[in-house]
């Protein structure tokens, strides 16, 4: 028997604890490279456009991403927790990705 996973953009609570990391993420992912460089916390409110940006991109993101992986490992690891766990990895990749984007920014 062929177990087929979740399709694209199925809800699941992967996908719901992806889009919740993304979101909160994303709101700091540009601001809070800057402010470990400069050494000063008031320059995460600096970066207001980029952190709406960083929103809008990491929360749809992290929907797809945990939704995916979420339920995938806790099928793998027959555990809820895993589909938790999946979920939050799914929505830091974005996250991870856009503060890596800023600090190469910054650093290039």
């Amino acid at each position: 028997m062929i177990i087929r996973g979740p399709r694209l953009g199925e809800g699941s609570l992967g996908a719901v604890i992806g889009t919740v990391t993304g979101a909160v993420g994303g709101l700091l992912a540009v601001g809070i490279p800057v402010a470990i460089v400069s050494g000063d916390i008031r320059m995460i409110a600096q970066f207001r456009t980029l952190a709406i940006v960083g929103v809008l991109l990491c929360a749809p993101l992290g929907w797809l991403v945990g939704g995916q992986l979420g339920p995938r490992l806790g099928m793998a690891l027959r555990h809820r927790h895993a589909e938790i766990v999946g979920g939050l990895m799914g929505g830091l990749a974005p996250v991870l990705a856009m503060s890596y984007w800023a600090w190469s920014k910054m650093h290039g």
